[in-house]
Protein backbone atom coordinates (compact mmCIF):
# COMPACT_ATOMS: atom_id res chain seq x y z
CA UNK A 1 0.00 0.00 0.00
CA UNK A 2 3.16 2.47 0.99
CA UNK A 3 3.98 2.95 -3.19
CA UNK A 4 0.09 4.20 -3.48
CA UNK A 5 0.58 6.82 -0.70
CA UNK A 6 2.42 10.28 -1.69
CA UNK A 7 4.76 11.40 0.94
CA UNK A 8 2.47 13.33 2.77
CA UNK A 9 0.12 10.71 3.39
CA UNK A 10 2.40 8.39 4.61
CA UNK A 11 3.81 11.06 6.94
CA UNK A 12 -0.02 10.54 7.78
CA UNK A 13 0.17 7.48 8.48
CA UNK A 14 2.86 7.11 10.86
CA UNK A 15 1.62 9.77 12.98
CA UNK A 16 -1.55 7.89 12.84
CA UNK A 17 0.50 4.60 14.08
CA UNK A 18 1.93 6.74 16.81
CA UNK A 19 -1.07 7.61 17.81
CA UNK A 20 -2.64 4.36 17.76
CA UNK A 21 0.26 2.50 19.50
CA UNK A 22 0.16 5.39 22.37
CA UNK A 23 -3.31 6.23 22.93
CA UNK A 24 -5.47 3.42 22.08
CA UNK A 25 -3.98 0.08 21.57
CA UNK A 26 -3.21 0.15 25.20
CA UNK A 27 -6.85 0.17 26.37
CA UNK A 28 -8.35 -1.62 23.49
CA UNK A 29 -8.72 -4.90 25.11
CA UNK A 30 -10.31 -3.19 28.71
CA UNK A 31 -12.88 -0.95 26.09
CA UNK A 32 -14.32 -4.52 24.33
CA UNK A 33 -13.94 -6.52 27.44
CA UNK A 34 -16.64 -3.74 29.54
CA UNK A 35 -18.86 -3.72 26.44
CA UNK A 36 -19.67 -0.37 26.24
CA UNK A 37 -18.81 2.36 23.74
CA UNK A 38 -15.50 3.51 24.21
CA UNK A 39 -15.65 7.08 25.03
CA UNK A 40 -12.59 7.63 26.21
CA UNK A 41 -11.02 6.49 22.65
CA UNK A 42 -13.23 9.19 20.81
CA UNK A 43 -12.00 11.38 23.41
CA UNK A 44 -8.54 11.23 22.45
CA UNK A 45 -9.49 10.70 18.86
CA UNK A 46 -11.23 14.39 19.15
CA UNK A 47 -8.44 15.79 21.17
CA UNK A 48 -6.14 15.34 18.09
CA UNK A 49 -9.16 16.93 15.30
CA UNK A 50 -9.45 12.80 14.20
CA UNK A 51 -13.21 13.54 14.63
CA UNK A 52 -13.76 16.40 11.96
CA UNK A 53 -11.20 14.87 10.18
CA UNK A 54 -12.62 14.80 6.37
CA UNK A 55 -15.34 17.46 7.10
CA UNK A 56 -14.70 20.93 5.11
CA UNK A 57 -12.44 23.58 7.13
CA UNK A 58 -15.55 26.00 6.48
CA UNK A 59 -17.61 23.65 8.32
CA UNK A 60 -15.19 23.62 10.86
CA UNK A 61 -13.34 20.33 9.86
CA UNK A 62 -9.53 19.60 9.24
CA UNK A 63 -10.10 19.42 5.54
CA UNK A 64 -8.82 15.88 4.71
CA UNK A 65 -9.11 13.94 1.98
CA UNK A 66 -10.75 10.54 1.67
CA UNK A 67 -7.73 9.07 1.56
CA UNK A 68 -6.71 10.70 5.20
CA UNK A 69 -10.26 9.10 6.10
CA UNK A 70 -9.37 6.00 4.61
CA UNK A 71 -5.29 5.65 6.12
CA UNK A 72 -6.56 6.88 9.79
CA UNK A 73 -9.28 3.94 9.62
CA UNK A 74 -6.90 1.43 8.77
CA UNK A 75 -4.35 2.28 11.48
CA UNK A 76 -6.89 2.87 14.38
CA UNK A 77 -8.79 -0.50 12.91
CA UNK A 78 -5.06 -2.15 13.48
CA UNK A 79 -5.94 -1.48 17.48
CA UNK A 80 -9.43 -2.21 17.54
CA UNK A 81 -12.03 -2.90 15.05
CA UNK A 82 -14.28 -1.15 17.76
CA UNK A 83 -12.75 1.57 18.07
CA UNK A 84 -12.68 2.17 14.60
CA UNK A 85 -16.36 1.99 13.75
CA UNK A 86 -16.86 4.17 16.06
CA UNK A 87 -14.68 6.75 14.17
CA UNK A 88 -15.82 4.97 10.67
CA UNK A 89 -19.43 5.87 11.67
CA UNK A 90 -18.93 9.31 12.78
CA UNK A 91 -16.83 10.07 9.95
CA UNK A 92 -18.71 8.35 7.72
CA UNK A 93 -22.60 10.13 9.04
CA UNK A 94 -20.54 13.55 8.48
CA UNK A 95 -20.05 13.11 5.09
CA UNK A 96 -24.04 11.95 3.99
Amino acid sequence: MEVLLSEQERMFQQQMRDFVEAEIAPYADEWDRRNELAYEAFQKMASIGLTGLTIPEEYGGQGGSMMDGFIASVEIARASISVASIFGTHTGLALS
